[in-house]
């Protein structure tokens, strides 16, 4: 397994990524309400729903934590609360060197791999505990520099 330690959001949040707002607001990273068009620099969460050579697809999610999620009105229970507010998916383009840091087993924790981008669907394919949520896409962390997808990171959650 490659480490991933070395990525730049791993090194700032640990493998589960930012639990803290990052631009004001309630929600985790940078927000949950860019507006349309292009998402902008920053570190949001989301949910990819399919991988292409220079793009990925990308739907915004609102991702709170703690306290946050705790008096958010859609708690249930646990740590975070996740709120899709937008069925906007937008395009995301891929730098050349991007870091996708995806779990190599969902059943285990801190299994991030460092994959390349043109042999992530193959990797994900792989993954036999996928294999029971087809229709789920790789939900986690983008870190966008410049427009472009310079990291992604799928945390592992009990």
């Amino acid at each position: 397994m490659t480490d991933v330690g070395a990525t730049v959001l791993v090194s700032r949040y640990g493998r589960n990524g930012p639990q803290v707002p990052l631009a004001g607001g309630d929600a985790d990273g940078s927000g949950c309400a860019p507006g349309p068009g292009p998402l902008p620099d920053g570190i949001w969460y989301g949910e990819v729903t399919a991988f292409e050579d220079a793009s990925l697809a990308f739907n915004l999610i609102c991702r709170y934590s703690g306290d946050r999620a705790r008096a958010h009105p859609q708690y249930v229970a646990g740590d975070h609360v996740f709120v899709d507010e937008s069925s906007l998916i937008r395009t995301v383009p891929v730098a050349p060197q991007a870091a996708l840091s995806l779990l190599a087993d969902r059943a285990t924790p801190d299994s991030q791999t460092l994959v390349p981008v043109a042999d992530a669907p193959a990797f994900l394919a792989a993954d036999t505990g996928r294999a029971a949520f087809p229709e789920a896409g790789v939900e986690g962390w983008v870190l966008v520099e410049d427009g472009l997808l310079r990291e992604l990171l799928e945390p592992w959650y009990a």
